[in-house]
């Protein structure tokens, strides 16, 4: 009969499996949230500039953080983040305010929606549902990933739109579509600068199909349009990552490039940890690597491309932050292990080949499930501790946005309270012009006088000097 069911279809199957798979996830990362945050300082910036943009107050955040930034003893962060996190973030906040729970959700929802994207295209490139299915499984129930669900970063944002633009190359496009694909990859590039590694993909995906003369004459326009909105991008948001960029040229040395290209190598073995105690292991998994990078060097040299600058990005980038920086490329290397597997004769694939991985996944899946639940029972919800709680209250009610004052998350209490904020080491707290440190746990009052002593709210001391 005509539009009957096919319990046969593939594509039905894999995407139910795909949809449970993606619950569970979700189910466990869920479990991680709290309605609050760690101390980490990035979210409370992405924040600050969500509320700003509602607030028309932007420029005023961009001088009271470049403030913060040049008067703090070390290097806090840019002046202000790239917008594109801060713009999807600011209707959210203009409905909900700063409800931490459900700004998580929001985001973690980029996340999911990017492995939907990430299935479709990696899907064709594989005989089997299988292979896809595995490399989402090892994706969305990684603890890095579920633990990530816990933090207001733009990461699983900057996920989705390197998946959607990935999604819209075509060959032919017509101007419109070509218009549209360079505003999409610069909004990427608006949440993230590494999503201007798109550019180079794209040329190396259409000249895959057009001699670069007819790419000039009848492709040219995404770049040209990026370039325009980048321009322009100058005239509505501050150049925020300028002391970034700045950094940036004087940090970097060979030096560094090894430092980081050992780190980010650790941080891979990391990622792997528990499929095999083997020291072999690595070796397989590269050896694997780098024929899938062969066997799909033409038709997907745009894939490779983009991998490529960004790992190249990574070791050139002074600041090391962790597995989230590579979270846009783990697909890639994943989707190239497990290339190979296609080229294994039927049978012995499915009798050797397709259990082994199985297993391999079962080990890597109970190690960090295991590893799941000591995230769960780590405290991150810090920043709304009933002594920090008091500690808002206080500084509220005694300081005025005028006031500046030496806390070690100088973003957050910046954010929380409304006053100005720097990093001082505490010992250089007494030599320099500002009048109050706050103390914690992480950032004792070392060489502070100690008759400065105000008050305290559990572990937190107020400590200030005479005023004028």
């Amino acid at each position: 009969m005509n539009g009957s069911f096919d319990l046969k279809n593939k594509d039905f199957w894999g995407y139910l499996i795909l949809f449970f798979l993606l619950l569970g996830s979700f189910y466990q990362m869920e479990q991680h949230m709290t309605t609050a945050h760690d101390w980490g300082g990035d979210f409370a910036l992405y924040l600050n500039q969500a509320q700003a943009l509602n607030q028309g107050e932007l420029t005023d955040l961009f001088k009271n953080n470049q403030f913060t930034v040049e008067k703090s003893d070390r290097l806090i962060g840019p002046y202000l983040y790239a917008m594109g996190y801060p713009l999807l973030l600011s209707p959210v906040i203009a409905l909900i305010g700063l409800n931490f729970y459900w700004l998580k959700i929001y985001t973690s929802l980029f996340f999911y929606l990017g492995l939907i994207l990430l299935y479709r295209l990696i899907k064709p490139h594989f005989k089997s549902p299988f292979p896809p299915l595995l490399l989402i499984s090892f994706l969305c129930f990684s603890e890095f990933f579920l633990f990530h669900g816990d933090h207001l970063l733009s990461d699983f944002p900057f996920f989705f739109f390197v998946m959607l633009s990935l999604s819209c190359f075509k060959k032919d496009p017509n101007r419109l579509e070509q218009v549209l694909l360079a505003f999409l990859i610069f909004f990427t590039y608006l949440i993230r600068e590494l999503g201007i590694m798109l550019l180079p993909a794209l040329l190396i995906y259409q000249l895959s199909f057009y001699k670069p003369i007819k790419l000039l004459k009848s492709y040219s326009f995404s770049y040209i349009a990026f370039f325009l909105i980048f321009l322009l991008s100058f005239l509505l948001f501050p150049f925020g990552s300028k002391n970034h960029f700045t950094h940036l040229v004087k940090e970097i040395s060979w030096n560094s490039f090894i430092e980081n290209f050992n780190y980010y190598a650790e941080l891979l073995e990391a990622f792997f940890r528990g499929l095999s105690k083997s020291d072999y292991l690595p070796y397989l998994l590269l050896l694997l690597f780098l024929v899938g990078l062969v066997e799909t060097a033409k038709k997907l040299s745009h894939w490779i491309a983009f991998l490529f600058f960004s790992v190249l990005v990574l070791m050139l980038w002074p600041y090391q932050q962790g597995m989230r920086f590579i979270f846009i490329c783990l697909p890639f290397i994943l989707f190239f292990m497990l290339k190979p597997i296609e080229r294994v004769p039927k049978w012995p694939r499915y009798l050797l080949t397709y259990p082994l991985t199985v297993y391999l996944f079962w080990a890597f899946f109970t190690n960090t499930q295991a590893q799941n639940q000591k995230n769960l029972a780590l405290e991150t919800n810090q920043i709304y501790q009933p002594d920090a709680k008091a500690l808002y209250a206080y500084v509220k009610e005694n300081y005025s946005e005028e006031d500046t004052l030496v806390f070690f998350k100088p973003r957050v209490l910046s954010m929380l309270c409304g006053v100005k904020s720097i990093y001082l080491q505490p010992d250089s707290f007494m030599n320099s012009p500002y009048p109050t440190l706050i103390s914690s746990p992480w950032f004792p009052p070392r060489g502070v006088d100690s008759s400065l002593f105000v008050t305290s709210f559990g572990p937190y001391g107020i400590f200030q000097k005479p005023r004028d």
